[in-house]
């Protein structure tokens, strides 16, 4: 498959298995080229959301970033899309719940869902052959669900699928992930050197996670 993401970054460190996966079936390969474009344009339009000191990144400031700091601001957007991934090893049942926030970043935060759930492929689905996964979604968040859902089934054939609603209602307000501290005031945003991914830039802008 052609990708437009490489996550050289190492953010999501399991990922590269779902690519394999992705290469040996067109279909998969086509929905997770899909979700990248997705995910890509969530952060171009993801203005106010994350900040560089009191200044929130711009569209122009991603475009001019390194190819790993995009992945980095992908990888923090979706932690205002994810509020929880709890697996149960005594139920057989894995636990995704979707913060209010969830149709802004979410291209962003299936890639986090995916590459938590390919941790757990080959272990998890060893004790529990038919396992549950119960997507817990905010009033009004379920649009552009079920394509995702088949992308997560078809990666992962041990899973069943079920969705309900949590009592929040869905949002398109900017946020400020919580997860993200705000971050030491700078005069631009600039690229990192190659040696500076863990105490360079992004270090100062979400801090350690």
């Amino acid at each position: 498959m052609e990708r437009k993401i490489n996550w050289d970054s190492g953010c999501h460190d399991e990922i590269e298995l779902v690519y394999d996966k992705a290469n040996e079936n067109e279909n998969i390969a086509a929905t997770l080229m899909e979700l990248e474009t997705m995910a890509l344009q969530e952060a171009e339009e993801s203005y106010g959301m994350l900040k560089l000191g009191d200044t929130s990144i711009t569209r122009e400031m991603f475009l001019q970033m390194r190819e790993q700091d995009k992945e980095r601001v992908m990888y923090y957007l979706s932690g205002a899309g994810l509020q929880e991934f709890v697996p149960s090893m005594t139920e057989g049942k894995i636990t995704v719940t979707f913060t209010p926030h969830i149709q802004r970043v979410l291209g962003c935060t299936m890639f986090s869902v995916l590459n938590r759930l390919e941790k757990l492929d080959g272990a998890f689905n060893v004790m529990f052959p038919k396992a549950t996964l119960e997507l817990r979604v905010p009033l009004g968040a379920k649009k552009g669900m079920m394509k995702w859902e088949m992308l997560i089934m078809q990666l992962y054939p041990w899973l069943s699928i079920t969705e309900t609603s949590t009592n929040t209602v869905s949002s398109i307000l900017n946020v400020q992930p919580q997860a993200n501290p705000k971050a030491p005031t700078a005069d631009a945003p600039k690229v990192p050197e190659e040696n500076t991914v863990k105490n360079g830039f992004f270090a100062k802008l979400f801090g350690k996670k």
